[in-house]
């Protein structure tokens, strides 16, 4: 039993590394599709590896010799179309950055403004009540010695 414990453990790990192989071959394969069979095509080589049929070059893609052209004029519209998409999706990412900004930003904003407010007043009270204090305690003092006078002199 031990046995076919291990023999099963190998054919997993066999799978395993088969199919990992198959991942990486196919990662590696960077050809673009033949014009004819749809195989890949290695870049800038004359003829296609599967069925040697020649082959022509436009920034990376094969075509029948002829047609560079209208591959050229074929990848151009799709430089534009591609970027036409870009820059609305940029228009779109920046309005929706401005409402979020606008949603988050405002309310936490009008919030420091009346935190601000809230602190300045306070504190602007503190001081007045400070002031008035300050203003107490010195006429007190000079109003100390007369009125511990006067209390004497109601008490007897």
């Amino acid at each position: 039993m031990d046995e076919n414990f291990r023999d099963l453990i190998a054919i997993q790990q066999l799978h395993a590394t088969q199919k990992l192989a198959q991942q990486v071959a196919q990662s590696n394969s960077k050809g673009k599709p033949c014009p004819y069979c749809g195989g890949d095509a290695i870049p800038n080589y004359e003829r296609c590896k599967n069925c040697a049929s020649p082959l022509s070059w436009v920034e990376d893609h094969p075509c029948k010799p002829g047609e560079e052209k209208r591959l050229t004029q074929s990848l151009a519209e799709a430089r534009v179309l591609k970027e036409a998409q870009e820059k609305r999706l940029r228009k779109k990412t920046k309005w929706v950055a401005v409402f979020l900004l606008l949603i988050v930003g405002l309310p936490l904003v009008s919030f420091a403004i009346v935190k601000f407010v809230i602190v300045r007043g306070i504190q602007s009270d503190i001081a007045a009540k400070v002031e008035a204090l300050k203003s107490s305690e010195s006429e007190g003092a000079e109003g100390a010695t007369p009125s511990a006078g006067k209390s004497k002199s109601k008490d007897d």
